[in-house]
């Protein structure tokens, strides 16, 4: 405690001031003191406050300025995304022929770690509710580990999961078409002519291969991954 008058400090229970001699009312100096520390917690509280809600209003900026950028992209700008994507894809996979490798060699490795890396990519593009990524994802868990005992029957496995990923390419494909302008979806056929090049392409460096018995479930399974891609590039104008 300190004297109201000449600021000596003084014992908490002195009654005058041992320096100027001023009557010391400890009523009044406690209330003061209150008083201060009461307008310090306000203070404190007041600084959290404005800095919650500045951050608040930077989250929702950069909320509100992600929503914005999604809602003006055209499709003509959502194509040139698509197919730069692609070709990162088909450069991933034909430096050392990744979906034909049945060794677990360093390059494989590699290689697949980025391609499962660009798939992670697009995946974070799209809406997590969007209807297509669901089914994608669903199609996905079913056929996760082929679970025939017989050659045949994992044959059968692959056949039947193929099938249900070149469904879903072309019902989002479809679905695609009914979204957009007819020049724009113009412009995404000769896009996917492209596409189509390159997956046929791919398909002589199989056959060069020779796989014997389990070459129906290689060519399977590169199919099935390439038309995953192509499926999620899709979802990319939703």
């Amino acid at each position: 405690m300190n004297c109201p008058k000449c600021g000596s400090e003084l014992n908490e229970n002195q009654k005058f001031c041992t320096n100027c001699g001023v009557k010391i009312n400890t009523k009044n100096v406690n209330s003061l003191q209150t008083i201060i520390i009461i307008l310090l917690v306000i203070w404190g509280l007041g600084l959290i406050t404005f800095a919650m809600l500045k951050s608040n209003k930077a989250q929702n900026t950069t909320s509100a300025k992600t929503k914005q950028e999604h809602v003006i992209k055209t499709p003509a700008q959502t194509l040139q995304q698509i197919d730069e994507l692609q070709a990162r894809y088909f450069n991933i996979i034909k430096r050392n022929d990744v979906l034909l490798q049945i060794q677990d060699s360093d390059e494989y490795q590699q290689d697949r770690k980025d391609l499962n890396n660009l798939f992670n990519e697009v995946e974070q593009k799209i809406d997590k509710n969007n209807y297509y990524l669901q089914k994608y994802y669903e199609i996905k868990e079913h056929y996760a580990v082929n679970t025939g005992n017989t050659q045949s029957d994992m044959n059968t496995f692959a056949s039947n999961e193929y099938e249900a990923v070149d469904g879903l390419l072309n019902e989002t494909y479809q679905a695609v078409k009914a979204k957009i302008p007819p020049e724009d979806f113009k412009q995404l056929i000769t896009s996917e002519l492209k596409w189509l090049k390159e997956v046929e392409d791919y398909y002589k460096v199989y056959e060069q291969q020779g796989f014997g018995t389990i070459g129906s479930l290689i060519h399977s399974e590169y199919e099935c991954n390439m038309r995953n891609f192509r499926t999620l590039l899709l979802m990319l104008y939703f």
